[in-house]
């Protein structure tokens, strides 16, 4: 049965596919919603503009513009997309590869976005869409394991390749369309982004820049543990429990060095007693 914590997205215990699921269905929920109440509030705050101007003011849309939907079967479509090739990599590469793939891309594809259609084309159009990062994984997982095979509807097996190839030409198509041409050109940037990541990752190219940015590391202060005040009575403890047990140690030594001199009989009734005790702890 599905809890709340199934529905929040970047929990740890959730697949990046999971998370980057949630997160798009999320933004498009919250873009519905406030244009009920704002009407164009998402094409004006949400959606990336090609105008570098217009980004000057709303920065972040170089975030949430490769993070909507354009309508809900455009949302469908990403996570149909992101759910069968997303999950395939993250089991042979794992969650931070996804992340890197999805993010990097969508950032790229936004900055290419301004430069082509706003500076290039002079034009002034605005993008929301994830299509761009959705395609990095799907083109970077095809180069990854091209020769994967699937069934289709349970019957049909085809191998991963294939099914790049068919998503590649709809994705051209839709660079010839005057309306989508931003859109559908930042796609084909977004997957090309995969393409080279993943080759990277494997080896095929050398990217240096890569190779350094995945080597940073956020160095953390490191913590000396303290200690408590249980530990502290606990060695106290123990220190005189080690001091009673030698004091004891010499008690015994010497009363055996008596009665290798004088024998048995000379033992007092005490020192007879504690060699008794002491037979019994052995």
């Amino acid at each position: 049965m599905a809890t709340k914590e199934d529905f929040i997205p970047f929990k740890p215990q959730h697949t990046a596919v999971r998370n980057l699921m949630l997160l798009m269905a999320y933004v498009f929920v919250f873009s519905w919603i406030i244009d009920r109440i704002l009407p164009e509030f998402t094409s004006r705050f949400l959606a990336l503009h090609s105008n570098p101007r217009d980004v000057l003011f709303t920065p972040w849309t170089l975030l949430t513009g490769f993070l909507g939907s354009n309508g809900i079967f455009d949302l469908i479509g990403h996570c149909v997309w992101l759910f069968f090739f997303g999950r395939i990599s993250e089991d042979l590469l794992g969650k931070k590869k996804i992340y890197n793939f999805f993010f990097v891309a969508g950032a790229i594809a936004s900055i290419s976005y301004i430069l082509i259609v706003g500076v290039a084309f002079g034009k002034s159009h605005a993008m929301f869409t994830a299509a761009p990062a959705v395609a990095a994984i799907v083109y970077g997982t095809a180069v990854f394991r091209p020769f994967y095979e699937v069934y289709l509807f349970g019957t049909f097996k085809v191998q991963l390749r294939w099914i790049a190839v068919f998503k590649l030409f709809f994705d051209v198509v839709i660079v010839f369309n005057p309306v989508t041409f931003g859109s559908g050109s930042v796609t084909l940037i977004g997957g090309l982004v995969g393409v080279i990541g993943m080759m990277h990752s494997m080896g095929s190219i050398k990217i240096p820049l890569l190779d350094i940015l995945s080597g940073i590391q956020l160095k953390k202060k490191e913590r000396v543990p303290k200690r408590s005040a249980s530990v502290k009575i606990n060695l106290k403890k123990t220190k005189t429990k080690q001091t009673k047990k030698g004091n004891a140690q010499a008690e015994i030594d010497a009363i055996l060095d008596k009665i290798n001199k004088a024998g048995y009989s000379s033992l007092t009734e005490k020192e007879k007693q504690t060699l008794f005790n002491n037979s019994k702890e052995i």
